[in-house]
């Protein structure tokens, strides 16, 4: 494994893979950050590199456990494929050539690599399609009750104004009985009046 001891990439990879814990991902919140912010930026497409770089940076981003460690997983993932190929060229070699040997055991290794990789990346892809969904559900769940919240809201609103209205024709008649009596009692009032000075 001297050729993969050699390789910067590959020495850190190993480092990311050993402290890697995917129960320590937010699914949920990269999920909210791509609806939110993401999409509206830059694309509905994701790049997941450019997702994961723009993820760390960002501040609105406050749950950044592990991003960092898929976005070096992905970059690993790149140098593994370049290698994996250029041992590929040792196949002319006789079988039992030292350097066959040696290249055959760095491949397996390569794709043990590339499989673990992947496997992490499934995981992150799966646990974000499935919290799209879980949002998505929520918005549709919340929209038809604010709607009908607001016309629960509008039909008491009416309901009063009808039952307003009656009240207020019955609080008008009184004074219109008031205005209609008011000239009997001043005519009363005047009558008595005129018998005082009669009589005086």
């Amino acid at each position: 494994m001297d050729k993969v001891q050699r390789n910067p990439s590959l020495l850190t990879l190993y480092s990311v893979l050993k402290d890697f814990r995917g129960e320590h991902t937010d699914f949920e919140a990269l999920a909210s950050y791509y609806e939110h912010h993401y999409r509206v930026e830059y694309s509905e497409n994701i790049v997941l590199k450019h997702f994961l770089l723009t993820c760390e940076v960002d501040p609105r981003m406050r749950a950044k456990e592990n991003i960092i460690l898929y976005w070096k997983m992905l970059n690993s993932l790149e140098v593994i494929k370049r290698e994996y190929a250029a041992l590929r060229k040792s196949a002319k070699l006789p079988p039992d050539h030292p350097t066959r040997v040696q290249n055959r055991r760095q491949q397996l290794e390569y794709l043990r690599l590339e499989n673990t990789i992947n496997q992490h990346l499934n995981q992150l892809h799966n646990e974000f399609v499935r919290e799209q969904k879980l949002q998505e559900a929520a918005r549709k769940k919340q929209s038809p009750a604010a709607e009908e919240e607001e016309e629960d809201d509008g039909a008491p609103a009416a309901a009063a104004e009808e039952e307003a209205a009656p009240g207020e024709e019955e609080e008008e008649a009184p004074i219109k009985k008031k205005r209609k009596a008011l000239p009997l009692k001043i005519s009363n009032f005047v009558k008595r009046r005129r018998k005082k000075t009669e009589r005086k």
